[in-house]
């Protein structure tokens, strides 16, 4: 789910983009991506969803609270995913 549904689908998207600012005068811009950082984006939705999904299913009984924190872990999962992709760039 983390890898797969979430990460490559957004590396797919941010690599597809063409930046032509050309209304500025100037010419097309590249994005370069810090390998070390897009390798981290890779794993932190993995490992926080992980959590997210132990702390929701590891009985029968499901209740408000593990749920409001299962789903406050996946909300951080993509959020910190979003914030690894959009580091620093050169």
């Amino acid at each position: 789910m983390g890898g797969v549904a979430i990460w490559s689908m957004h590396f797919v998207g941010n690599r597809a983009i063409v930046l032509y600012p050309k209304a500025v005068g100037m010419e097309q811009l590249q994005l370069a991506y810090s390998s070390t950082f897009t390798a981290l984006s890779f794993f932190v939705p993995i490992l926080v969803l992980f959590l997210a999904y132990l702390l929701i299913g590891t009985n029968e009984d499901v209740g408000y609270l593990r749920l409001g924190f299962g789903g406050t872990f996946a909300g951080l999962s993509i959020c910190g995913m979003h914030y690894l992709v959009g580091g620093p760039y050169h």
